[in-house]
């Protein structure tokens, strides 16, 4: 063993045994000052992670008002987690049921729309203001849609 390796395990015993010496002198003092600092602490709650928009929409929504004159006012709209949405319209007296899939990236909302088997092309809103109770979208032609949050 080299001379070098000698004096280094010869310090890290006898590191090893001051620590040793400390802790048994100190270690009450210590620990119940430890003690008193946690008692003292407030307790930690961890913090609820900030909702965004992805979080927000999910559940039913109502279409409130629109300025396109194409979309179905009163008809419902359901978020899942999942990615997929429902969407019940009442047309001249008959309910419709449409499915289609949904996504939030950032402040844009992209809608796909299943009809009688046939998808259509995504379709992309910007939010311009999104609330637990309410959003509001503007399309590409500028045109806004306002939806409120049904309470079941």
């Amino acid at each position: 063993m080299s001379r070098l390796v000698q004096i280094l395990l010869v310090l890290i015993w006898m590191g090893g045994f001051q620590i040793e010496c400390f802790a048994q002198t100190h270690t009450p003092k210590i620990l119940a000052q430890i003690d008193l600092l946690i008692a003292a602490a407030p307790k930690l709650e961890p913090k609820p992670k900030p909702k965004g928009p992805q979080d927000i929409i999910i559940g039913k929504w109502e279409v409130a008002r629109s300025d396109d004159e194409n979309a179905p006012k009163g008809a419902i709209v359901e978020f899942m987690k999942d990615g997929k949405l429902s969407i019940i319209m009442n047309l001249n007296g008959k309910n419709f049921e449409l499915t289609g899939a949904y996504k939030v990236d950032g402040d844009k909302l992209t809608v796909k729309i299943n009809f009688m088997g046939m998808d259509s092309p995504e379709e992309t809103d910007t939010f311009k203001s999104l609330t637990d109770d309410e959003f509001v979208t503007v399309d590409k032609a500028k045109k806004e849609t306002t939806f409120k949050k049904k309470k079941d």
